[in-house]
């Protein structure tokens, strides 16, 4: 039996789809190739457990839980950063926003002294 016949019929026997002379075929098959003996073996041990209702129950009731999407470790951190950024937009808003006495004094004394009005001569 070449190497693609066998995993065409592993591939039927997984689903179920073997006539009896093909599954003894495969079965004649494990006997001489341990590889293909653990791994028919190993299924159906698995599906065996799988279709017991208690054997499920326990499985699902012993997954571990999710871990948390976002690691709670940096929650304080990215809450502080975005704090202090929110704190420093509102001040540089509201210093662009109001205009302070110092920089108003600042413009009037650049501006050049009135011109006088020079009569025609």
């Amino acid at each position: 039996m070449t190497r693609e016949e066998r995993e065409q019929l592993l591939a039927r026997y997984t689903t179920g789809e073997l006539t009896p002379l093909e599954r003894e075929r495969l079965f004649t098959e494990a006997m001489n190739d341990q590889e293909l003996f653990e791994h028919l073996f190993e299924d159906d041990a698995l599906e065996e457990a799988l279709s017991d209702p208690a054997v499920r129950r326990h499985i699902m009731n012993t997954a571990p839980a999710p871990a948390p999407a976002w690691p709670l470790r940096w929650r304080w951190p990215v809450l502080a950063g975005l704090a202090a950024s929110l704190v420093l937009a509102v001040i540089l808003i509201q210093r662009q926003l109001t205009p302070s006495s110092d920089r108003s004094d600042e413009h009037t004394s650049e501006l050049p002294s009135p011109c006088l009005l020079l009569s025609p001569l």
